[in-house]
Formats: structure tokens, C-alpha cells, sequence
């Protein structure tokens, strides 16, 4: 028997699929050996759509007006995931040099725990 739950969808590459991907472009990882593998992966498709539905405010989230602004967006984004990126990944992607992208990596960390960066003043 062969399930595929869009939810649980991937591309290629591992990313979570987004919302409207051509199935052709969709990869089905999960492989299920009884009925109760199956059901605890519908109980967390059921929780993902309770929580996706309980969210309020806008779907696509606002866009980063340039490179830095979408640095900090990405790590930050990252950090809330639990997997923050790295400077060298950050730098290859944006095409910025890993001291700047390290000088905005500092700027968000000091952000996020209420402190101002070393070079700016109060």
C-alpha cells in the first residue's frame, strides 16, 4: 500500500515542499511498515493543519526590501528553527563576504536577547 499525504511532501533536495508544487516535483520519504506508523503520521498531518489553521495574520510573510535585510531574516528564521545557518552558508547564498555576514549575524543575536551591537551607539 502506498500513502502519499501531501503534507509530508519534500523536493529533491530534503526542503519542505511549498504550498502548491507540481506532484511531479514531490518526493514521499516517510516509509510506513504497519497500520500504526501510518496512524501517528496522520496524527501529526492533523496537528499541522490545526496549528497552520490557528495562525492569524498574513500567509506570505513580508518581503526583505534588500540583501541585508533578508540576511537577518534567514538567520533569524533559522534560529527559531532550532538549525541556525552558518556564515559561510549565509555568505555563499547572498553573495556577501562572511564578515559582514557575521556582523549581521551579531546584530540579530544582540537583538533577540535586548542588547546593542559593539560598534553602535545609545
Amino acid at each position: 500500500m502506498c500513502v502519499e499525504v501531501r503534507e509530508l511532501a519534500v523536493l529533491r533536495d530534503g526542503r519542505r515542499a511549498p504550498r502548491g508544487t507540481a506532484s511531479r516535483n514531490l518526493c514521499y520519504p516517510c516509509c510506513f511498515r504497519d497500520i500504526g506508523a501510518v496512524e501517528i503520521a496522520m496524527q501529526q498531518v492533523r496537528r499541522a493543519r490545526v496549528a497552520r489553521a490557528s495562525t492569524s495574520g498574513p500567509v506570505v510573510p513580508a518581503v526583505p526590501g534588500d540583501v541585508e535585510q533578508a540576511v537577518r531574516a534567514a538567520y533569524a528564521a533559522s534560529v527559531a528553527a532550532g538549525q541556525p545557518l552558518g556564515r559561510r552558508a549565509m555568505a555563499g547564498r547572498f553573495g556577501l563576504s562572511r564578515r559582514r555576514v557575521g556582523q549581521l549575524v551579531a546584530q540579530v543575536t544582540a537583538s533577540g536577547n535586548g542588547h546593542r551591537p559593539e560598534g553602535e551607539a545609545a
